[in-house]
């Protein structure tokens, strides 16, 4: 028998290795799922990107009705739309039926009182909110998207 100074290379199991393989990946995809986030600026909810910036631009908006360009100026009807804000039906803002333009978050909250005491209409977010506003009441809209009167 001759004297072998390197012994035999052992059989290695491909099983290990397989799995690490495995694993590696798997850390891989979440780093790259992690960056893609946090490139797109999410928060892990999910929430449609344009909701979220219509809600910040809701919240940054001066808290008084606004309308489309009068009939006089044009022969298109116009449309009334209430952001934020507390309003008095009849002088503020016209009496009648309004609708959320767009889906409502979770804060949003509206409120209807008067003009007899007592008297209290109210909903909080989700959904598209709708309302009847009658004249003397008082409106409250907070953290809402626009309300669109609806004849």
């Amino acid at each position: 028998m001759t004297y072998n100074p390197y012994p035999p290379n052992p059989k290695r199991s491909t099983a290990g290795r397989t799995l690490a393989i495995i694993a590696g990946v798997v850390v891989l995809l979440c780093l790259l799922g992690g960056i893609a986030l946090a490139i797109a600026g999410g928060d892990g909810t999910n929430r449609d990107p344009d909701t979220a910036a219509q809600d910040a631009a809701n919240r940054s908006a001066a808290a008084t009705p606004t309308t489309t360009p009068s009939a006089a100026r044009s022969s298109a009807p116009s449309a009334v739309r209430v952001d934020d804000g507390t309003y008095t039906v009849g002088e503020d803002v016209p009496p009648g039926r309004y609708k959320a333009t767009e889906r409502a978050g979770e804060l949003c909250y509206w409120e209807l009182t008067g003009p007899a005491e007592g008297d209290l209409d109210n909903g909080v977010g989700g959904g598209f909110p709708t309302f009847t506003a009658k004249r003397g009441q008082t409106l409250q809209i907070s953290s809402c998207p626009p309300f669109e009167l609806r004849k």
